[in-house]
């Protein structure tokens, strides 16, 4: 079968919540994943790979508004079917 390496990059715009005194967090995020790509069949493919994110937060509405960050890092998998393309339904 076919086979191939797929690179993605995301960027989740800035998200906020607060409460009813006004004190929350405002949160987005930044991550890449890197993806082998394996068609075993014509009409499906395999994804398997490993994406990594960086969060990143800030509290709003306090005095002493604070930032901080985390990383994540895990797998990633998908099947992908395409019965149209190859006329299986």
């Amino acid at each position: 079968g076919s086979w191939g390496v797929g690179l993605g990059f995301r960027y989740l715009n800035v998200s906020a919540v607060q409460d009813e005194r006004g004190r929350g967090v405002e949160v987005r995020a930044l991550g890449a994943e890197l993806t082998g790509l394996i068609q075993p069949l014509p009409a499906c493919e395999l994804r398997l790979g490993v994406s990594a994110e960086r969060l990143l937060a800030r509290g709003i509405g306090t005095q002493a508004a604070r930032s901080d960050g985390a990383w994540t890092l895990g797998p990633n998998a998908g099947l992908i079917f395409y019965p149209l393309r190859h006329r299986l339904l």
